[in-house]
């Protein structure tokens, strides 16, 4: 009986007609990864993706290839080889797999200085108890910066803990969490979403100044974000309607489909440890496939008094990203349907 690798060598020499369906070669480099034969396996794999530019377990298995080799950022990689996952179909029977099951853990991780009051644990803990289908628990990261290193560390120890969704809230973030994990599985079933935010946009044209808003198209802007100002007063800043994919999401909340983005090699990206982070996450995760998209989470935004210094300087950060990702990107008008 021949091995794997032999059946594929014979395939590769013409002695074996090659499979007619991109999903049978996946099916193949699944078995080629599973003996160890990492290079056959991306070969396999790209050859459904060539049969097919929308498979998804295509793309994200060339992701998950890249990421074993220890190639940190799966984006760059596969930008490199001339891959353009961003269309990438995704396959709507997975979005209801975690929900026919019992109710899996959701880690809430709450990001930036806390606030002063002793009763800030207590106070958020309260609220994700109230949400009692979404099974929480709060983890705290207190550091007044985005720490995109810090953040993968979470993520990582989610995967390893079976978590479905892993959120990133800002830690003066006050959150009407009644219908989060609702509106979580709605995002899923409505768009296959594998990463959603509370506001965001398409369609960008990478220039200075590089802040999401800036550089989407202004009628592509989703979700609204309110805040309180000093003085008690909230202040809504709607930006359109409030929910739909869109391209980048505002980094004031994140909620990550853990499966998904372990799956697809997805990671924040380290290089912006500042700023730029979460835009550049972003672009990272549509163009290895992932869905973004906005949803009605009621939240408020406490203005801090009080922000300290970064350790870049914003013109620095800029620069990177514009020389990263300001060649053009792959067009979005037509977002993938399932």
């Amino acid at each position: 009986m021949r091995s794997v690798l032999e059946i594929w060598e014979a395939i590769q020499a013409g002695e074996i007609s090659a499979p007619q369906k991109a999903s049978d070669f996946v099916e193949l480099a699944r078995k080629l990864m599973r003996a160890g034969h990492s290079s056959a396996a991306a070969h396999a794999f790209s050859k459904a993706f060539e049969m097919d530019p929308g498979c998804p377990e295509a793309c994200f298995g060339l992701a998950s290839l890249l990421v074993m080799a220890g190639k940190g950022e799966a984006a760059v990689e596969l930008r490199t080889l001339g891959l353009d996952l961003s269309r990438a179909r995704y396959p709507l029977d997975t979005c209801l797999s975690s929900e026919a099951g019992a109710s899996p853990r959701n880690i809430w991780v709450a990001t930036g200085k806390a606030a002063d009051s002793p009763n800030f644990a207590a106070q958020i803990s309260a609220q994700l108890a109230a949400d009692v289908p979404g099974n929480w628990t709060l983890d705290h990261l207190n550091s007044p910066n985005i720490q995109p290193k810090a953040w993968n560390e979470v993520l990582e120890r989610c995967a390893d803990a079976g978590a479905e969704w892993v959120v990133f809230g800002a830690a003066n973030l006050e959150v009407q969490l009644g219908g989060v994990l609702p509106s979580l599985q709605e995002a899923r079933r409505e768009y296959g979403a594998d990463i959603v935010g509370v506001a965001g946009g398409s369609h960008l044209a990478v220039a200075s100044p590089t802040t999401w808003g800036s550089m989407c198209l202004r009628s592509s802007l989703l979700g609204q974000v309110a805040f309180r100002s000093l003085s008690g007063e909230v202040v809504p800043n709607v930006f359109g309607p409030t929910t739909g994919l869109v391209d980048v999401l505002d980094d004031v909340l994140l909620a990550v489909h853990v499966p998904s983005a372990v799956a697809a090699g997805w990671r924040f990206n380290e290089s912006f440890p500042s700023y730029h982070c979460v835009m550049a996450s972003c672009l990272d995760a549509r163009f290895l496939g992932l869905r973004l998209a906005v949803a009605p989470l009621n939240i408020i935004q406490n203005t801090e008094p009080e922000v300290e210094p970064v350790q870049e300087h914003w013109q620095t950060s800029e620069d990177r990203f514009l020389s990263r990702y300001g060649t053009p990107q792959p067009e979005t008008e037509g977002h993938p349907t399932t």
